[in-house]
Formats: C-alpha cells, sequence, structure tokens
C-alpha cells in the first residue's frame, strides 16, 4: 500500500504539472476538455501540444488525426470541440521545448497510470486470498 500512495502522489504531481503547462500554453484548453485525461484529450495533446499546430489544420482533419488514438473521434461533440481548438492566446516562446516537456509528461503520466492500475491488480488479488477481506472491507 505505501507503494500505491507513492504513485498515487506522483501521479497527482504530473497532473498539476501538466494543467500548469496547459494554464500558460493553451488557457483555452479546460473550456474544450472539462477533463483531460479524457481519450480526445489525450490524443489533441500527443498530436497537436500547442494551439499553433493546429492553425494548419481543418477542423476534419484534426478529427482524422484524433482516429489514430481513438475510434469514435467525430460526431458533434468531436466538430464542436475541434472547432473550438482552432482559438488560443497561449503563451508561444521555446515551442519545441514546451512541447517535448509535454510529451515527456504525457508519457510519465500515462507510464504511471499503468504502474497504478497494476498495482491495484495486484492488492485485489491479495485481497482475495485474505479470508474475510470482503467483509472486513465493506466495515467503514
Amino acid at each position: 500500500m505505501s507503494d500505491r500512495e507513492f504513485w498515487v502522489s506522483n501521479s497527482v504531481r504530473l497532473q498539476n504539472r501538466i494543467i500548469r503547462w496547459l494554464d500558460i500554453r493553451f488557457p483555452e484548453y479546460p473550456s474544450v476538455f472539462k477533463d483531460w485525461i479524457c481519450k480526445r484529450s489525450l490524443a489533441t495533446l500527443k498530436i497537436f501540444p500547442c494551439p499553433r499546430d493546429l492553425e494548419t489544420y481543418t477542423v476534419q482533419d484534426i478529427i482524422n488525426a484524433w482516429r489514430i488514438h481513438m475510434q469514435r473521434a467525430g460526431g458533434i461533440a468531436g466538430i464542436e470541440k475541434a472547432a473550438q481548438l482552432k482559438r488560443s492566446v497561449g503563451d508561444q516562446t521555446a515551442l519545441e521545448e514546451a512541447k517535448a516537456d509535454l510529451k515527456r509528461l504525457i508519457e510519465e503520466y500515462e507510464r504511471v497510470t499503468t504502474m497504478l492500475e497494476q498495482i491495484e491488480q495486484d492488492i485485489e488479488a491479495l485481497l482475495s486470498e485474505i479470508p474475510m477481506a470482503q467483509q472486513l472491507r465493506t466495515i467503514s
């Protein structure tokens, strides 16, 4: 459980760094994606990490790019989100470094998330071996 606590706090730290990055570089991002962890949002951050990356693409091009990472990329919601993303006032200085930083942060976040899922599975497996563990878990 101490390993799990460590990785949860690490995950929260990474999430806060990504949110800070978005606040500086892509301030309208939270108005487009309420939850930056959703599939469409993560696909956007991987393919178009900065608003300037979206300038040359049409709404349909953005949706087609999302399809690499998700099955249902289009639809009314997808079209609206793609159109909203094309309008940004974020910081444009040192873009290549900023993109590299975001890429590292997202890769690390995904790695930690995968690790946490594995830890949760291990915990569940261990709990299934303990007699009366299910009954004890219902006590609050």
